[in-house]
Parts: C-alpha cells; structure tokens; sequence
C-alpha cells in the first residue's frame, strides 16, 4: 500500500533496524490502488498464505475453524466439511 520507491526503502530501514536478523519481503499487487487487499482480496490471502506455508510446517498453524457452534453462525456440516478440508490437505 505504498510507491515502489517506499516499499523497497521500507524493506532496507527494518532490514537495517534490525541488524539484518528479520528479513523484510514485499510484494507488488498488479492492478491494486491503495487498498490492495480489497482491490484483489483473492491474490493478496494466496499469497500470504502461500508465504506462510513456505515458512512452517502445516501442523504448526491451528485446526480447521468454522465458527463458534454455541452461536450457531455457520449453517452447514461443519464435521463434513473439516473432515473433507483434512483429505484435501492431507493432514
């Protein structure tokens, strides 16, 4: 959500702050304007999830959630559909 120019001095000064022990990476959105996670929501979650992925194994993230059941917000087979999720993933 910023210039080119700025991303890139953004990832040199946390770089730099840091001591070089966190590594700063950025991605350009194509075709997003300032809001980019509203201007291509589909791209932006792949990709961080595609970073996220790339970095931990798939066990260190939390089970499958589907919403809280005492509020009865989802409407659906919830133990189908995790269960299906599970396959998919081959957890």
């Amino acid at each position: 959500m910023m210039p080119e120019g700025q991303r890139h001095r953004l990832r040199y000064i946390m770089s730099l702050a840091t001591n070089n022990k966190i590594k700063v990476e950025t991605q350009q959105i194509p075709n997003a304007g300032h809001f980019a996670g509203l201007d291509d929501p589909d791209f932006v979650a792949a990709n961080i999830l595609d970073y996220l992925m790339s970095k931990y194994p798939l066990n260190a993230f939390g089970d499958i959630f589907m919403g809280f059941s005492e509020t009865k917000l989802w409407k659906g087979d919830e133990i189908l559909i995790i269960s299906d999720l599970r396959n998919y993933m081959e957890l």
